[in-house]
């Protein structure tokens, strides 16, 4: 390789200047050089010249009558294909402030005229040949970068920091991430999360220690998937050995692919030095350029000094150069021009490796001295030595890669191709080097069209397969990827192809369709299993639906036929009471009468409320009211039947305790009822404690806690019996004797808390006594404005004088409840009819226009819900009050009622006040009321205890206790009246618990003496 390219000949020169005599005088010259000349008197002119043709190098005038030299330089520059042209200017102006203008406007030099032919030949070689050299470079990094992006590594460089610069194309679409998002640190990101830290700390570690390293980890590809690639980190170094780049190539594991190396030249300004020698050897002129690649501040200390002595000293390897040797001078010893690399000496005896062009200055034929101008080389050389360090990194890459890398020239001949390809094919490079490319590796049927497929590849790369035959005779399949080889011009000179032996894959696919095929066969078996088994879960389904549909309707008609009749004997009761003829007695028979018919409707309601609980058809009913109030009457009301057993009952309000709550105060209710009654039923000394306060939640500001406790000193619970404490048809303690209840109360209790969003828990040590604790979530209110009062029952007597007659209607299949009904509307005052089915009431509401109407659900011929919707369809139908009496137990029902056209409903049994404040809600009826009366107050006597009951013979006590366990109102009587004989105080108070319905006081005590008999007798 030659240390300088060698001047081409014709190159082009255009000549722009006014003077036409010295355009004739430089286009002379130049011809002499065989240049070819062309020439422009202005700089409109020269734009014309350079658009039909584009120069090699510009001699430009300054001073031009309509576009100065400067201008016509600037606008040049600014044109894109335009400004790599070399643009010598030409003036008589040498001052330093015009040549640095020159300079600002992006001239390459500037020549002060007079000038000497000498000069500007040499100038004007100088600079052609630069700009061949960077040509040269232009269309070296443009293989490169052909080289580089027909690779199928993903290749990117980063800087001796280790902050990345360049991304391949391959990397790019990879990534599917603009180069300017990834740029410096960023794109780590693309890293797998796992792989980036240990990268990280691999990549510091190689650039601390300025060593290579290799790793495996996994980049994330533009649609999200990570697949893993094979890394290795190499470096390249100067000519000190430091490092100047850093190159990551990452290959596919999978679908391994050449690494593409990308090299960035940068040229640092060419400065040229041009200084005139004697033949003596001595400095005549220099210029100050040259002066300060010398090392000189000024041309001073050269001018008259022997210049070839002083700076040219050493050969081009750094050796003492002798005298004779100093071919510097050879232009003027053999009267020739000359041009070579010297190796020159600065001022403070370094050196520095230039070009140098001389030529000899003659004068009547004696040759007086020497005029030569040279250009520092160092970048050159660094940068020659860099391509050197990088065309070996690029030849070591394909040289070593697992692919094949082969390059053939527009005929389809083979130029060359790496090892790899050698190893494959069985061929060596110099067997095959120049044959045809198609016809030597593949098989004659089918070569020309593989040859048509190669050559259809653009500057995209192109990617197909075809197997190549080997030297052997074997096939082995490629897939190929193919781009145009282009020169600086953009001429295809050839193509570059990328092999992959897919052999493997190609094995590994056919083993996957195997297995696909085979795992299809089992798909479609187990398809098949899976869909005879929904078929029977379908079928389960069905009947388990079934099942629960018919649950439902036997609930709904349980609740039908329970409450209907129990209905109509609360409400009679009630009407008797209320009776002003009733003697006391009989009241206290009705009393009786009411207890029973609330104790079984309790007992109704537990069985009713656990079905709906199962059935999934219980819901919420949030309301606002006063929880202190609540606590308070179920406390209280609780009370007295622990003060019958000596037993204390507590009620312990927190400091912030919250008055006025918004939850279902109904089921809040039924759980402290509960709760409090078996803690008293289960008690038999000491103390029962409720424990309420408002606790803040967490993850919520609008709502609260409300958490109560019951603790009793009771008798405890077994801690066998406790993992089943809630569940149905448990009972607390199923061995105290003659123990009562259905054992639903905690199973209900425990799924109402649920249904409040809470939770309930249990406690126990046996002998100590049990704890029960729930929380529930409620939203606490600031004011009572919302609460729900309770109204004082009163017994309404007749209608307040001056209201309209009202006209009431009921319907009602069921005779007992007709006639219930009928009785507490007509006792009041009001004007009744009734009838017994649908039929019959929308033709009674035709006839009569009643202003209510009661109208029962469930009735033959029609039933409620027609009728409803029958009547809102009928002239004077949506001004009538309608409201549905009804047994059943589902809210769903209540909805359903409402969506017929009823306004309201109420459930059965139901209290005669209900009835009168339903009826004053929707017609405003204002009542008349029987006068309450103060009743004397009762003197105080002492409660029955259990030592009373212990001074009676063990046959009163147990004749007793079976009376009041079966609510036998007349046995309870008649074992009282035998036990006054003897005890006349202690029947006193049997007697006035028997009056207030406290049989279940009577039973706690007698179980008490009972159970505690037999563990003495144990």
């Amino acid at each position: 390789m030659q240390a300088f390219p060698p001047l081409l000949a014709n190159k082009n020169i255009l000549i722009v200047d006014d003077d036409a005599e010295g355009v004739r005088f430089l286009s002379r010259v130049l011809k002499q050089e065989h240049y070819t000349v062309r020439a422009a008197l202005n700089g409109t002119a020269a734009f014309k010249s350079i658009k039909t043709k584009t120069p090699d190098l510009i001699l430009l005038d300054v001073n031009m009558p309509d576009m100065s030299g400067f201008e016509v330089c600037r606008q040049l520059q600014a044109m894109k294909v335009f400004c790599e042209i070399p643009i010598l200017f030409i003036s008589a102006q040498g001052e330093t402030a015009d040549k640095l203008k020159g300079f600002e406007v992006g001239g390459s030099d500037y020549i002060t005229k007079p000038f000497t032919p000498e000069e500007v030949l040499a100038r004007v070689k100088t600079h052609l040949k630069l700009n061949t050299s960077m040509q040269a470079l232009r269309t070296s990094e443009s293989r490169f970068h052909q080289l580089a992006d027909s690779l199928p590594q993903l290749v990117l460089t980063c800087e001796p920091d280790g902050a990345c610069n360049f991304f391949s194309q391959q990397w790019l679409t990879y990534t599917g991430i603009s180069k300017a998002q990834q740029l410096g640190f960023d794109w780590l990101q693309q890293l797998h999360p796992d792989d980036r830290a240990p990268t990280i700390a691999a990549w510091q570690k190689a650039i601390d220690s300025g060593t290579e390293f290799h790793t495996e980890l996994r980049i994330r590809r533009h649609d999200g998937v990570y697949r893993w690639f094979d890394t290795q980190v190499i470096h390249l170094r100067d000519e000190e050995d430091r490092i100047i780049k850093w190159f990551w190539s990452n290959t596919d594991i999978t679908e391994l692919r050449k690494a593409e190396l990308m090299s960035r030249l940068i040229l640092d300004t060419v400065v040229e030095g041009i200084f005139g020698l004697n033949e003596a050897g001595i400095c005549t002129f220099i210029n100050q350029a040259g002066a300060k690649l010398l090392g000189y501040e000024s041309t001073k200390g050269l001018l008259g000094q022997h210049l070839h002595s002083l700076i040219h000293t050493h050969n081009i390897a750094g050796d003492p150069l002798p005298q004779a040797q100093r071919s510097i001078m050879d232009s003027i010893h053999t009267s020739s021009k000359n041009s070579n690399e010297y190796l020159f000496t600065r001022k403070d005896g370094s050196f520095f490796p230039v070009w140098v062009y001389a030529k000899p200055i003659a004068y009547n034929g004696d040759i007086r001295g020497t005029v030569a101008s040279f250009i520092d080389i160092s970048e050159r050389k660094r940068l020659e030595a860099s391509l050197r360090t990088e065309r070996d990194f690029a030849e070591g890459l394909i040289n070593t890669a697992p692919t094949i890398v082969l390059v053939l020239d527009m005929q389809g001949r083979i130029i060359r191709f790496n090892p790899f390809m050698e190893k494959i094919s069985g061929y060596s490079l110099d067997e095959v080097r120049g044959k045809d490319w198609f016809e030597t590796f593949f098989s004659k049927h089918d070569w020309k069209h593989i040859k048509q497929v190669f050559f259809s590849a653009t500057d995209d790369i192109k990617t197909h397969s075809n197997p190549i035959v080997t030297k052997d005779g074997r096939e082995v399949p490629i897939e190929w990827s193919e781009q145009t080889l282009k020169d600086i011009d953009g001429k295809v000179t050839g193509l570059l192809s990328i092999g992959q032996d897919i052999s493997e894959r190609l094995a590994a696919e056919k083993a996957l369709l195997q297995a696909r095929e085979e795992l299809e066969q089992r798909v479609e078996q187990r398809t098949k299993q899976l869909a005879l088994l929904n078929q029977a879960l379908e079928q389960a389904k069905d009947a388990a639906e079934a099942a629960n549909r018919a649950k439902s309707i036997f609930i709904a008609n349980m609740s039908h036929e329970l409450r209907t009749p129990l209905n109509a004997i609360l409400g009679f009761s009630q009407l008797m009471t209320n009776a002003p003829d009733t003697l006391p007695t009989q009241k206290e028979n009705l009393n009786t009468i009411n207890h029973a018919g609330e104790h079984l409707l309790a007992m109704i309601n537990d069985v009713l409320d656990l079905s709906k609980i199962e059935a999934g058809k219980i819901e919420l009913h949030p309301e606002s009211f006063d929880v202190v109030r609540l606590l308070q009457d179920i406390t209280e009301m609780f009370r007295i039947r622990a003060q019958a057993k000596n037993i204390t009952v507590n009620l312990l309000l927190a400091d912030n305790m919250a008055h006025y709550i918004k939850t279902d105060s109904g089921k809040l209710r039924q759980v402290l009822s509960n709760l409090l009654g078996n803690a008293v039923k289960f008690t038999q000394q000491g103390e029962i404690s409720v424990h309420a306060d408002i606790l803040p939640l967490v993850h919520e500001i609008d709502r609260q806690c409300l958490q109560v406790v019951v603790q009793d000193t009771g008798k405890g619970i077994p801690q066998a019996h406790l993992d089943a404490i809630f569940k149905p048809f448990v009972q607390a303690a199923p061995d105290m004797l003659g123990q009562k209840g259905t054992g639903l109360g905690l199973a209900i209790s425990h799924q109402f808390i649920e249904l409040l969003g809470g939770e309930m828990r249990v406690e126990s040590v046996m002998g100590k006594g049990s704890c029960f604790s729930f929380q529930i979530t409620v939203e606490v209110l600031d004011t009572p404005a919302d609460v729900r009062g309770t109204a004082q029952s009163r017994q309404v007597c007749g209608l307040q004088p001056g209201q309209q007659i009202w006209r009431i209607l009921i319907v009602e299949d069921d005779l007992d409840n007709r006639i219930l009904l009928t009785n507490i509307l007509v006792q009041a005052g009001f004007k009744v009819r009734a009838c017994t089915n649908g039929v019959e009431a929308v033709a009674m509401f035709q006839d009569w226009s009643p202003d209510f109407i009661w109208l029962d659900i469930q009735m033959p011929v029609m039933d409620g819900y027609a009728t409803a919707a029958k009547i809102r369809t009928l002239p004077g139908g949506d001004e009538v009050k309608i409201v549905a009496l009804t047994a059943n137990v589902f809210q769903e029902d209540q909805g359903n009622i409402l969506a017929a056209g009823c306004d309201d409903a109420l459930s059965k049994p139901f209290l005669v006040s209900q009835v009168f404040a339903m009826m004053h809600q929707y017609l405003g009826v204002d009542y008349l009321y029987i006068q309450a009366q103060t009743d004397a107050p009762q003197a105080q006597t002492t409660a029955l205890s259990r030592e009373d009951l212990q001074k009676l013979p063990r046959a009163l006590l147990e004749d007793l206790y079976q009376a009041a366990l079966s609510l036998y109102v007349q046995g309870v009587e008649d074992v009282t009246a035998k036990i006054k004989v003897q005890y006349p105080e202690i029947a006193e108070r049997i007697e006035r618990l028997s009056q207030q319905y406290h049989y279940d006081l009577i039973c706690d005590l007698c179980e008490q003496i009972l159970q505690s008999e037999e563990s003495s007798n144990e």
